[in-house]
């Protein structure tokens, strides 16, 4: 029965006894003494015949379907295709944080303001594009609102950050001259914007390791991490309005750009730090 089934096989594949031989490193009547019954495979032999035949080698043998065999090659299968997913994930954010790294770099060595705004500029907009194109493989998230809100989180901040890198060339070049007060309103403008932005996105931010409000606590727990996104859209809208009406009316602009940013994160922040101990707490 075994040389039948080698024949049939080796049919179905295409060869000739000589072509499988050559692929097993025997001689051809080997092959054809396997085929009439007169002898048969080693252990190992087997196992490089099933391959050469690519068939299961307990189809080769005929023998009943092994269930928990088959469960075992398929976790197997499962781990192996997790592990290439996390190989390929670390080489992407290798090239992401290269690029942020570059960026950082020319920013620092290049004295022209113009270069150096633009070169520094492009790299930080190649990493958001390979983020995006790879945001299924980082994220986790694949289809639905979720991917739909991360893809408009990535594509905003690209945005922001081109707008940012064109006022400051241009206005390194002396295109644009602008005053101490129009550059406030430039940054305040962009910073209000950003709040409005994150009120509306936040709470439909899902729970992954890339984006969104990456505290130490709201990535390792998926119910922080909501709560937190939730929190974040809830306080959003006060914080512009607010952070508006001070930077129109208090002279120091940093330090009330600091004081809204230290309340729009912070308040999220504190709230599900706190969550997050209690939850653990019983850990």
């Amino acid at each position: 029965m075994l040389g039948e089934r080698i024949r049939q096989f080796r049919n179905e594949k295409g060869l000739s006894q000589a072509q499988l031989a050559e692929r097993l490193h025997v001689v051809r009547q080997t092959v054809s003494k396997w085929e009439k019954g007169a002898s048969v495979p080693d252990a190992e032999l087997l196992l490089q015949l099933a391959r050469a035949l690519d068939v299961p080698a307990e189809r080769l043998l005929d023998l009943p379907p092994d269930p928990a065999g088959e469960q075992a090659r398929a976790e197997l299968a499962s781990l192996r295709q997790q592990a290439e997913r996390a190989r390929q994930a670390g080489r992407v954010r290798g090239r992401i944080l290269a690029l942020t790294f570059w960026a950082m770099a020319l920013a620092g060595l290049i004295r022209n303001p113009v270069v150096s705004v633009l070169l520094a500029a492009g790299c930080i907009l190649a990493a958001t594009g390979i983020l995006w194109r790879h945001m299924e493989l980082l994220t986790g998230v694949e289809d639905g609102p979720g991917r739909r809100t991360l893809r408009a989180t990535v594509g905003v901040s690209a945005a922001v950050l081109a707008a940012c890198a064109g006022f400051a060339a241009l206005q390194a070049a002396g295109v644009l001259p602008v005053t101490e007060q129009g550059e406030k309103r430039f940054a305040a403008g962009l910073i209000i914007a950003l709040m409005l932005f994150a009120g509306g996105s936040a709470p439909r931010m899902p729970y992954n390791r890339h984006i969104g409000l990456r505290l130490p606590w709201t990535v390792l727990d998926e119910e922080t991490w909501n709560l937190a996104h939730r929190v974040l859209g809830a306080v959003s809208l006060p914080a512009a309005l607010l952070y508006a009406v001070c930077a129109a009316t208090v002279p120091d602009f940093q330090a009330v750009t600091l004081a809204a940013f230290c309340v729009w994160l912070g308040i999220p922040g504190a709230v599900s730090w706190r969550f997050f101990r209690r939850k653990t707490r019983g850990r």
